[in-house]
C-alpha cells in the first residue's frame, strides 16, 4: 500500500476491500454482523514485529477480511 502496489495471489479471481465484501453481502440477501481484518501467523523477525505493529495501528492493511452474516428479515412474513 505505501509503495502503490498491491500483492495479489494470481490463483484468486477477486480482490475485495471492506466495502466491496460488504456490498455483494447485501447484494446476496444477508446483513453483516461482524467484519474482522486479521492475518495469518508469521513466525519471528524484526520485519514480522514491524508489520505486526503497522497493521495494529492500520487495520485495514492486513491481508485477510473475516465477516459474519445472517439472513436479512423480510419485510412480508409468510
Amino acid at each position: 500500500m505505501l509503495q502503490n502496489r498491491e500483492i495479489v495471489n494470481s490463483d484468486h479471481r477477486y480482490w475485495f476491500s471492506p466495502y466491496t465484501i460488504c456490498k455483494l453481502i447485501h447484494q446476496a440477501g444477508l446483513n453483516v454482523t461482524q467484519l474482522q481484518m486479521c492475518k495469518f501467523l508469521h513466525l519471528g523477525g524484526l520485519r514480522e514485529k514491524l508489520k505486526d505493529t503497522f497493521r495494529n495501528a492500520y487495520p485495514l492493511t492486513a491481508d485477510t477480511i473475516i465477516v459474519i452474516c445472517d439472513k436479512q428479515n423480510s419485510l412480508v412474513e409468510k
